[in-house]
């Protein structure tokens, strides 16, 4: 499943568009974690997250938080931005359609 939300931060003409994707899951020490690959389309960053799944959600919200706190491998941008050009969900991101999508909750 691919999330794809706009905070409406205005580091573009259509806000700031961020896709998600669960990439991996896995238990690390008996718990189970996924990984994240992510990319702000506006900034060009991207990379990937861990979420320990007793306690994280795969949601806009979980997601914009360890963004904006830096919980992430940046040094992964280039895996994330080619994960989302080789996904058939990536075309048509840059639509209005994408532009006018729900703001996350708070």
């Amino acid at each position: 499943m691919i999330l794809t939300f706009n905070t409406e931060r205005p580091y573009s003409a259509t806000g700031q568009i961020i896709q998600a994707a669960i990439t991996k899951t896995y238990h690390s020490f008996g718990v189970p974690t996924c990984e994240v690959l992510f990319f702000d389309t506006a900034r060009k960053i991207g990379g990937a997250m861990q979420l320990d799944m007793e306690f994280d959600t795969f949601n806009e919200k979980t997601i914009l938080d360890n963004y904006d706190n830096y919980r992430f491998d940046e040094d992964r941008t280039w895996e994330a931005r080619e994960y989302f050009n080789n996904s058939e969900a990536f075309v048509g991101l840059y639509s209005a359609q994408a532009a006018t999508m729900p703001t996350p909750s708070k």
